[in-house]
């Protein structure tokens, strides 16, 4: 889902799904950032500095905080719109009009290739899904030990885990709790 880097960012706040009680914020992780840059397909990005670092925790944290709105069936509030479009204001772009083949293409372009466009191209792939797709789509594996957030395209969207192996630990956790000998 390239249209859906926010996904990315947002998952790299990573909680072990089996229980352990490990949590790791990936953005910290040597190499992290590049292989994210790498993934989107940004190419010429200087490298990250602890600021850009800390930007990208604070954009995380807002997008993860409008999620937990969201899986409560509630809207955004104003104070988290405001915050996501200023992520958009340090992002400015221009309409650029080029030839493409036998026809004429009119394409959106960054006024500057640099970390606050990073940013920006984050937060408008969000505030896509919100604006164009089913907001309440979006959900949190019901996992309590894995935390990942996910879009749900299924056709009932009733899905209810980010993967297999945390809807497999599910189940076996219901199995054990049902088939628990009871101290009496």
């Amino acid at each position: 889902m390239k249209d859906m880097i926010w996904l990315d960012l947002v998952n790299t706040d990573w909680h072990d799904y089996r229980g352990s009680g490990r949590h790791e914020d990936r953005l910290l992780r040597p190499g992290m950032i590049e292989q994210l840059l790498e993934h989107w397909d940004i190419e010429g990005m200087e490298r990250a500095t602890e600021e850009t670092i800390a930007e990208l925790q604070r954009l995380r944290a807002l997008i993860q905080r409008i999620i937990h709105t969201l899986l409560e069936k509630r809207l955004p509030d104003q104070d988290e719109l405001v915050a996501l479009n200023d992520c958009f204001a340090q992002a400015p772009t221009r309409l650029l009009v080029s030839p493409n083949e036998q026809q004429i293409q009119l394409r959106r372009v960054p006024c500057w290739h640099d970390w606050p466009w990073v940013y920006g191209e984050i937060a408008a792939s969000f505030a896509h899904t919100l604006a164009e797709r089913d907001p309440f789509r979006i959900k949190q594996c019901e996992n309590p030990d894995c935390r990942w957030v996910y879009y749900d395209e299924s056709s009932t969207a009733s899905r209810r885990w980010c993967e297999d192996p945390c809807a497999n630990i599910m189940r076996v956790r219901r199995y054990r709790a049902r088939h628990r000998p009871s101290s009496s």
